[in-house]
């Protein structure tokens, strides 16, 4: 069996569509879902790419102490 994204004819501006790639699968043998209850972002825009790592940045560990205040001074920046 070849894989799926090999086989996915290319969407719009040559991208190939993930979704397309799982009917497809879908086609050949029962797929699993999960049902996320947090919150997800669309990182194929600039925008939602944009928003999940600026709230990564805020909740990491490491980074939630330092985060915020290079926010701040950035926005202060602009």
């Amino acid at each position: 069996m070849r894989p799926q994204l090999s086989r996915t004819p290319l969407g719009a501006n040559g991208e190939i569509r993930l979704t397309a790639a799982i009917q497809l699968l879908l086609a050949q043998q029962p797929i699993r879902a999960y049902a996320m209850k947090e919150k997800s972002h669309d990182c194929g825009s600039k925008l939602g790419f944009l928003k999940a790592n600026m709230e990564y940045g805020l909740r990491h560990p490491e980074l939630k102490e330092q985060f915020p205040t290079y926010l701040k001074h950035l926005c202060k920046s602009l």
